[in-house]
Formats: structure tokens, C-alpha cells, sequence
């Protein structure tokens, strides 16, 4: 299902976000990412060992550290994931975020 939204979306060119409602704090989030100008950047050490970490915990197979401006998705750290940066998709901006449910109650 995923991949057939997102499939539709780039053959008709429609940017992954359009469509859903931003976020009242995206300019702000966007803002702050581009002031800690960190996209494109070399990997880090840190940021390698915090993944690696996040994998180990979780007991998953996959850990990244990922970013979203304002056109794509990019990958500061992963393992277990080997594929190019999925530029100009990235499903996490396809579901909608909610606070307030199942995930997140009593947090």
C-alpha cells in the first residue's frame, strides 16, 4: 500500500507532502535544520554509534538517523540499510503525526 501511494505520487509529480496539512511548527523545524547546516554533511562517529546503539536496543535489524527538509529525506547514520538516500521520497512525511492515541498515551 505504501509504496503504491508513493509510487503514484512521484509519476505525477506531486512533491510527498502535498496534500497533507503542514505541521503549525514546520517553518520553525525547517528553520532549526537549516541552521545546524548539518544535511550533506561526512558521516560522524557520534552519530554512528548512537545508530548502531538504537539497533542494539531495539533488537531491529535497521536504525537510522534521518532527516527531512524541505524537498527530501536524508540519512546522517544507518545500518542495515545500504540504499542510496531516498531523495524526494520519504514515507514518514506521508502519515500523519498524532499525539494524542494509541502510540503515545500516558507519555
Amino acid at each position: 500500500m505504501w509504496s503504491g501511494m508513493v509510487g503514484a505520487s512521484l509519476l505525477s509529480g506531486e512533491r510527498p507532502h502535498e496534500g497533507c496539512p503542514p505541521h503549525p511548527q514546520e517553518e520553525a523545524r525547517l528553520a532549526a535544520l537549516d541552521t545546524l547546516e548539518i544535511l550533506d554533511t561526512l558521516p560522524e562517529a557520534g552519530f554512528d554509534e548512537l545508530t548502531r546503539l538504537a539497533s542494539q536496543l531495539c533488537g531491529t535489524p535497521i536504525a537510522l538517523v534521518s532527516l527531512v527538509d524541505h524537498y527530501r529525506q536524508w540519512f546522517k547514520s544507518r545500518v542495515g540499510l545500504e540504499t542510496p538516500d531516498p531523495k524526494g521520497v520519504a514515507f514518514c512525511i506521508r502519515l500523519p503525526v498524532r499525539l494524542h492515541g494509541p502510540l503515545f498515551s500516558g507519555s
